[in-house]
């Protein structure tokens, strides 16, 4: 007797497929030609299919992208875990920006995306994770306020500093970048260590 998977393993699978779909042509031929057609015909499912998981293309690259960014951050939080206040956060904020740096054509590719409703929802999520991390006590970047207030000022200035480091014309120095970012959130240079 064969055991079938079942009907959740099933539809991850098929949902994981999509996505892989999407994320084929985006690479391959970029933004301009990911069409639910050809995430359909590229998966191998139908438009019928696509649609009973997500409800337009840009719901899916927004799941895409939200999931991208939050296990890049998950990831920096993790690995800088073990260091102290401000260096752990330092570490968070270089491995998260140079992510996006060694990611930026694609992130050129989406630009028209994050004009749309579900790509400007990305920094309200990236900011309630952010949120989360300060409430778990992960992050600490300022004890004198609210993380509320610190989680809608950082994830506003992040933001910014993450397109210009995508959209720049010229080689960016994400380490300057980022130091100089740790002076204005802390008031001192960043700390010297190892990682």
């Amino acid at each position: 007797m064969t055991t079938r998977p079942d009907r959740s393993t099933a539809q991850e699978r098929t949902r994981l497929d999509l996505i892989r779909a999407a994320n084929n042509i985006l690479m391959r031929d970029g933004y301009t030609s990911l069409t639910v057609t050809a995430i359909a015909a590229e998966s191998g499912y139908g438009r019928r299919t696509f649609y009973r998981y997500f409800k337009n293309r840009d719901a899916l690259v927004y799941h895409m992208v939200v999931t991208w960014i939050t296990a890049l951050a998950e990831q920096a939080i993790t690995r800088a875990q073990h260091l102290p206040t401000p260096q752990r956060e330092y570490a968070v904020l270089q491995h998260i920006l140079s992510g996006f740096y060694s990611n930026r054509d694609l992130f050129r590719s989406l630009s028209t995306f994050f004009q749309s409703p579900h790509g400007k929802r990305v920094t309200e999520t990236m900011r309630q994770h952010f949120l989360s991390a300060l409430q778990a006590g992960r992050l600490n970047f300022n004890n004198r306020v609210s993380n509320e207030v610190v989680s809608h000022v950082h994830a506003g200035g992040f933001s910014h500093l993450i397109r210009q480091v995508i959209w720049s014309s010229e080689m960016v120095d994400v380490d300057e970048v980022v130091r100089e970012y740790f002076i204005l959130t802390f008031g001192e240079e960043p700390p010297e260590f190892t990682d």
